[in-house]
């Protein structure tokens, strides 16, 4: 066991002398040694390659050979393969055919707010935010039990709830047991969540319902390997294989409806590619202690208009018809409105512009008492003065 001082450090070497006579010794690791002496200047020795000092414990401290022989560093570069090349040309919008499906009905109002031709339309990807306890799952499962009753193949994905979770809410509605449904973390478990999302996709749906996206992406993340973004961007490459391209079983054109979680600050969790890359946008949430769902984006409906719905504990769910037919009245009427104002003052232009042409000129003039007047004067010689 013999004793050493630090000296000096350079670069990744560091320098001791003995403490009780003997040659100075140079060592590698000199980050070691440093932390070694930062509470003592004696550092002791083991049997050449473990050092301590009195306060901390043994680490291994490798003895520095200079290389004599130095040989210069191989590297090797790999060039990357090159693509093929490909062509590309743009499409003309003459030669887009319409997707030959027919809207699918929920039978109540939301086909209304859904879209203009009523219902959800096929090959859609519909996005949906909500404030907790507002009643999102609930509505839209039983959407979706609605579209099964009626004829349509809908599959529920729950991400979220378990087995245990449905059982409770069938109490209230009976007829959601007939909803196909995929429970994800089931799967997950096992890490074969992604194989059984893809496999059930691939039979071929006409309206999928996917409850949340958040566990469904964490899924993706952990059993792919990717990123939150590369995430995203593999459910919507999924998205549109089974919407745009049918590319399933089935033939069918897919209909998506994915829950989106919302964080503390009211912002929805993913990035703005989700919101941009779909079809329409929705929120639920409360107003005056009403529940409603509103679109905010919507490409084949309209948006900023509130259908309110309410829950009963005794089951069901009940939709305001009455105030959505009187909210339709009224927007009508207003536009009515409008278009007879914009087409008289369009007839009040013209009537101006004749007046001008057959030798007055008219001259609008402000009243305090009865607003703005308009006086016609005829275009002579007369001293205004």
């Amino acid at each position: 066991m013999i004793e050493y001082r630090l000296t000096a450090i350079t670069g990744t070497t560091a320098t001791l002398e003995p403490l009780y006579g003997g040659d100075p010794l140079t060592v590698k690791d000199a980050w070691r040694v440093a932390w070694l002496s930062s509470r003592t200047e004696k550092i002791i020795c083991h049997n050449g390659v473990r050092w301590s000092t009195r306060s901390r414990s043994h680490h291994e401290i490798r003895p520095y050979t200079p290389n004599t022989n130095p040989q210069p560093q191989q590297t090797q570069y790999t060039l990357p393969e090159e693509k093929p090349k490909m062509e590309f040309s743009p499409v003309l919008l003459e030669d887009i055919t319409e997707i030959p499906a027919d809207n699918l009905r929920f039978g109540n109002s939301l086909d209304h707010l859904f879209s203009a031709a009523g219902g959800i339309t096929p090959a859609t990807s519909v996005m949906i935010t909500g404030e907790p306890g507002v009643g999102k799952s609930t509505v839209l499962i039983d959407a979706i039990a609605n579209l099964n009753s009626n004829g349509h193949k809908a599959l529920f994905i729950s991400a979220e709830m378990g087995r245990a979770d449905m059982a409770r809410y069938l109490k209230r509605f009976p007829n959601w047991k007939t909803v196909p449904t995929l429970f994800l973390q089931e799967h997950a478990a096992d890490d074969n969540g992604v194989a059984a999302l893809e496999g059930v996709l691939a039979q071929g749906w006409d309206c999928v319902l996917i409850d949340s996206y958040t566990e469904l992406g964490d899924v993706l993340s952990e059993e792919l390997r990717l990123s939150s973004r590369a995430a995203e961007k593999h459910f919507l490459d999924l998205v549109r294989k089974h919407s745009e391209l049918a590319d399933n079983e089935a033939g069918k054109y897919t209909c998506f409806i994915t829950i989106l979680q919302l964080t503390k600050g009211g912002q929805f969790v993913g990035s703005n590619k989700l919101k941009h890359m779909t079809t329409s946008m929705a929120h639920m949430g409360w107003e005056d202690g009403k529940r409603y769902i509103e679109f905010s984006k919507n490409r084949v409906g309209q948006v900023g208009r509130k259908l309110y719905y309410e829950m009963p504990k005794t089951g069901g769910l009940t939709f305001d018809e009455t105030g959505w037919e009187t909210a339709t009245i009224v927007d009508e009427t207003m536009e009515k409105i409008n278009d007879i104002a914009r087409e008289e003052e369009g007839e009040f232009l013209s009537f101006l512009q004749e007046l001008g042409e057959n030798g007055y000129n008219t001259v609008v003039t402000e009243s305090e008492e009865d607003g703005d007047e308009i006086n016609f004067l005829e275009d002579t010689d007369v001293d205004l003065d």
